[in-house]
């Protein structure tokens, strides 16, 4: 037809570029984040994978045209790690310096130590989609050197060999890059002393 450009309308190749961005920054964003508050569990490595998936799958079309919407999403994601681990902090400061702990405290603590290196493990999938010094920050000042490693401290006084064990299973749980970064040297230090 007369008036050019495809399919009626006038449009150009400019407007059609960033016709799937538009509709993904209008109507794909506000339903992700309702993904990512209602449906995601960060403590679930497969719930985590989808997750994942998910963003890098939008990301990748709003990325140049909306910088400002893949770092609101980053923001949810952060939000809803540092929400889980929050719920960690009570079980894990049971175990008190100078009591005789109840097998409770120990138990609890314990189970809440695993659920801890489960968000790291599942944190680090993230780098690829996530800042990873945001991810570092999360995971090593605010949870190791906050949480788990008096966690740690104190369960090495009543129990060596657990507080060993437990330290590696958090080791594992960061990505080998990630030993470097001067925020995991105190745990790292602490970790020598029981080998």
């Amino acid at each position: 037809g007369a008036g050019g450009g495809g399919g009626g309308g006038g449009g150009n190749d400019e407007d059609e570029d960033m016709l799937i961005p538009k509709i993904v920054e209008e109507v794909v964003i506000s339903k992700v984040k309702n993904v990512l508050s209602l449906s995601w569990d960060p403590g679930s490595a497969g719930s985590t994978a989808r997750a994942v998936g998910l963003m890098q799958d939008i990301v990748i079309y709003i990325i140049d045209t909306s910088p400002e919407a893949v770092q609101s999403l980053c923001g949810e994601v952060m939000t809803a790690f540092s929400c889980e681990l929050d719920r960690y902090k009570g079980p894990l400061s049971l175990l008190k310096d100078g009591d005789s702990p109840s097998r409770d405290a120990f138990l609890i603590g314990k189970w809440a130590f695993y659920q801890c290196c489960k968000i790291v493990r599942n944190a680090a999938k993230w780098r690829d989609v996530v800042s990873p010094l945001s991810l570092q920050q999360l995971t090593m000042d605010s949870c190791t050197s906050l949480i788990l490693l008096p966690f740690l401290q104190t369960l090495r006084g009543f129990n060596r060999n657990d507080a060993a064990d437990l330290s590696k299973m958090l080791l594992d749980s960061f990505p080998d890059e990630w030993h470097e970064r001067p925020a995991i040297q105190p745990f790292l230090a602490f970790y020598s002393t029981l080998r």
